[in-house]
């Protein structure tokens, strides 16, 4: 079962970022210079810690890809409204 969403997922059916290995890969492209790039990501990294999954373990799992300085330098840098919205929520 997965640790996130307490089901069976896979990187098909449900699009689950564990089961496809996509977690360490869109913390990456958090720091990418494409302002459009970096809010995709964040949006994907948001699913990890939204009200219908085990927020902890998300949260674990974020840590472990090392993405929580990520989060917190895109709210630093202020690009966006939209990336300060999404990295305010998933703090």
């Amino acid at each position: 079962l997965c640790p996130v969403h307490h089901g069976i997922c896979s990187s098909k059916n449900t699009f689950c970022l564990l089961e496809a290995k996509a977690v360490t890969k869109l913390v990456a492209c958090l720091d990418h210079e494409n302002v459009l790039v970096v809010e995709s990501s964040l949006a994907a990294i948001c699913t990890l810690v939204n009200d219908s999954v085990d927020v902890e373990r998300g949260v674990n799992i974020l840590d472990k890809a090392d993405a929580i300085q990520h989060i917190l330098d895109i709210l630093q840098e202020n690009k966006t409204e939209v990336l300060r919205q999404r990295a305010v929520w998933i703090v």
